[in-house]
């Protein structure tokens, strides 16, 4: 059951991987809303139409990309 204390960023592997093998929506059942910070979402855009990940930062409303504003806690996320 998804916990509305916690918060879960995702980074651009574990979304391509798991959109790969037909299995993003584990993340959603798992955790609710996933955080994406802006940097994974250009670099899921950026393979384009039809590569792994692409269609799902745009089509799926429980990913949300967000600016990192802790330039200090930007360090742990890269």
């Amino acid at each position: 059951m998804p916990s509305s204390k916690r918060i879960i960023v995702a980074d651009t592997s574990s979304i391509i991987y798991l959109s790969e093998i037909g299995m993003i929506d584990v993340l959603k059942k798992l955790f609710g809303e996933i955080i994406i910070p802006q940097a994974v979402k250009k670099e899921l855009l950026y393979g384009g139409e039809g590569s792994a990940g692409y269609k799902e930062v745009l089509e799926k409303k429980w990913l949300k990309t967000k600016k990192i504003k802790n330039i200090s806690a930007k360090g742990y996320l890269i």
